[in-house]
């Protein structure tokens, strides 16, 4: 059996109006029904249009920023020829030990400062990655998410 969805609020203003007729309830129902509709709508976590347009060109932009550090990080690779560049603030935050491999000092378009980074020859090399290989092996590899 299916549920029918509730009609839109547009129908039941209409339905009450029609119920109530021409009597002098009509205009105090009419405020009652658009008061409760309001406050109803209040509730709801939306947002104006400005402010969604204005979200959708900071993803924009933020998607394009995406692609230009990708594009950045795989000419890295190459430059280096490692099969990974990775920050040594995301190997601090990861809690990472990458002090075994080499660390440059790199020029990242668009920020001021220079960034540390790691470079990692062979990703096989990587802390935990041998024990993760053989949990995959036996078919058992657990994945938690961050807390």
């Amino acid at each position: 059996m299916a549920i029918n969805p509730p009609p839109p609020p547009w129908e039941v203003l209409q339905q009450v109006n029609e119920m109530v007729g021409n009597s002098g309830l009509k205009g105090e129902v009419d405020k009652s029904v658009r008061a409760l509709a309001q406050s109803a709508l209040s509730r709801l976590e939306v947002v104006s249009r400005e402010e969604f347009d204005a979200q959708s060109e900071i993803l924009k932009r933020t998607r394009e920023r995406v692609v230009t550090l990708e594009a950045e990080l795989e000419a890295m690779t190459k430059e280096f020829t490692v099969q990974a560049v990775i920050s040594s603030f995301v190997a601090e935050r990861a809690g990472a030990d990458l002090s075994a491999f080499e660390v440059r000092q790199i020029t990242v378009r668009g920020r001021a400062e220079t960034m540390a980074v790691h470079l990692v020859p062979d990703a096989r090399n990587l802390p935990g990655v041998e024990a993760n290989a053989q949990k995959r092996r036996r078919g058992r590899v657990r994945v938690k998410a961050p807390a």
